[in-house]
């Protein structure tokens, strides 16, 4: 018996020691795979059971309380984001080896990027798994690093769509201040086209009128006046032009050319003794644009009366239409 006794607590004494080590060896495993962001996992399909270790629940953020060796807890814990567990089931189904990257939540609610790999090891008679183990490496950090530079980009992109809303914005409310300012340049210069010429014709006539004691200094006053009114008139001439000019794109209207031709020369602030003749040929209702149009025959008809060499003459204007063109002719009585 006394030999049975020393074999007995011999064994037990070994039994101790590879207890201790299996411990250890147990202690240095999770150290490691704490380490490596990592943790392990062994499945039992067949009996609803699987054993977690500390490391994947700390990875995971929960407790042996929160998180047990549960199947169910196990897979609800690990569902994907956007998936459902069947998807790894399918790798399971399959047999072998698998390698999945998961994106799950932790405990706390933030994502969490996980490498799974794993492998069947049995299977049982019907050919379905009963005993697999795996491992779950955290790659957050390096999935979210590679993600970083697309996150700028779109964050980029996203404020470059802004800057162009705002840049469009800011060009609509800048073509609407364009054509207010077009609008009242076209108006003001028409307004003050009447009056001026009025104010020339009276400088005109009082300059006629003096009495021929009148003092220099009056005189002086009446050529200052008269310059001032040319000045003025030419500053209105000037703004009429730049608001044909910059009145958006030239529109194609149905022009009737006498009609422009008459409403031009109003423009002009030619002195009464001057005469138009319009001289037509075919019809002269067209569609063009009529702003360019304007501008060039206000040109020619200023410089036929501001050019002549006699304070009374005559100006003609030819107008032809044939299919091909429009034939405009302007000439005076005046020298060259």
């Amino acid at each position: 018996m006394s030999a049975d006794v020393r074999r007995l607590a011999a064994l037990e004494a070994e039994a101790i020691v590879l207890r201790a080590e299996l411990a250890e060896l147990d202690r240095v495993v999770d150290t490691v795979t704490r380490c490596t962001l990592s943790g392990w996992w062994t499945w039992y399909p067949r009996e609803d059971r699987v054993e977690i270790s500390d490391s994947l629940r700390a990875l995971l953020g929960h407790s042996p309380e929160t998180l047990p060796d549960d199947t169910a807890a196990w897979q609800a814990a690990l569902t994907p984001i956007g998936a459902d567990w069947s998807a790894i089931e399918a790798h399971l189904l399959a047999g072998g080896a698998f390698d999945l990257m998961l994106q799950c939540l932790r405990a706390d609610g933030e994502p969490i990027y996980l490498s799974c790999r794993g492998h069947v090891l049995e299977h049982g008679p019907d050919g379905l798994p009963s005993l697999v183990v795996g491992a779950h490496t955290d790659l957050t950090v390096a999935v979210e690093a590679a993600l970083a530079p697309r996150a700028r980009l779109e964050e980029q992109t996203r404020e470059l769509q802004r800057l162009n809303q705002e840049l469009e914005g800011r060009n609509l409310a800048l073509d609407r201040a364009k054509s207010a300012l077009e609008d009242f340049a076209y108006a003001a210069s028409h307004d003050l086209q009447a009056p001026l010429r009025a104010i020339a014709h009276f400088a005109i006539w009082i300059e006629e009128d003096l009495p021929a004691d009148a003092t220099p200094t009056v005189r002086e006053h009446v050529v200052r006046l008269r310059d001032r009114v040319d000045r003025m008139t030419r500053l209105q001439e000037n703004l009429l032009t730049y608001a044909h000019i910059t009145r958006r794109e030239p529109e194609r209207v149905v022009v009737d050319l006498v009609a422009l031709v008459a409403d031009v020369w109003t423009l002009v602030s030619a002195p009464d003794d001057f005469e138009l003749a319009i001289e037509v040929d075919g019809p002269l209702t067209l569609e063009l644009a009529e702003a360019p149009l304007r501008t060039v025959l206000r040109n020619l008809l200023s410089n036929a009366v501001a050019h002549h060499d006699r304070p009374a003459g005559v100006v003609r204007v030819g107008l032809a239409n044939s299919p091909s063109e429009l034939t405009v002719r302007v000439e005076d009585d005046g020298p060259g």
